[in-house]
């Protein structure tokens, strides 16, 4: 019955489409403030719990994590503000989203899960997450070359 419940939260079935188109800017932007606060609260509990903790190498790591979390957390919101805005709705989409999402994502998880486990394997993954941000961009510049009507 819970998730009957939870998928008709999530993907309500009455709606028109400007519906949907605004019930998933309002959900995106919703998932979104949450990856914005976790970068927040990651920062701070780094700051002044984790600061005699870990050694200073682990605090450049942690620092840098972060600071990419807290800027692509606001690009990301930007981004998901264009794709609305009628004079920029060709250029941004959802797939842009989703990559820089995903890209930011591994290149500051993978960097958390190490801080947090100590396991070397997820520094190895961490390029992956640099290299998915490289083609995010890359893709943003691709959309704006190609858009045809703006």
């Amino acid at each position: 019955m819970l998730n009957v419940k939870i998928k008709v939260w999530l993907i309500p079935n009455t709606m028109d489409s400007l519906q949907h188109s605004l019930y998933y800017f309002l959900m995106l932007l919703f998932i979104l403030s949450i990856f914005g606060l976790l970068s927040v609260a990651i920062g701070a509990f780094a700051a002044h719990i984790l600061e005699a903790l870990l050694t200073e190498v682990q605090l450049n790591t942690l620092s840098t994590a972060v600071n990419y979390h807290q800027l692509y957390a606001i690009l990301l919101v930007l981004l998901e503000l264009f794709r609305h805005c009628s004079l920029t709705k060709n250029l941004v989409t959802r797939s842009l989203i989703l990559s820089f999402l995903i890209a930011v994502s591994v290149f500051s998880g993978s960097l958390y899960f190490y801080l947090l486990t100590g396991i070397k394997f997820f520094v190895f993954i961490t390029p992956l997450g640099g290299f998915g941000l490289m083609l995010s961009w890359g893709y943003l510049g691709y959309r704006a070359l190609s858009c045809k009507r703006l």
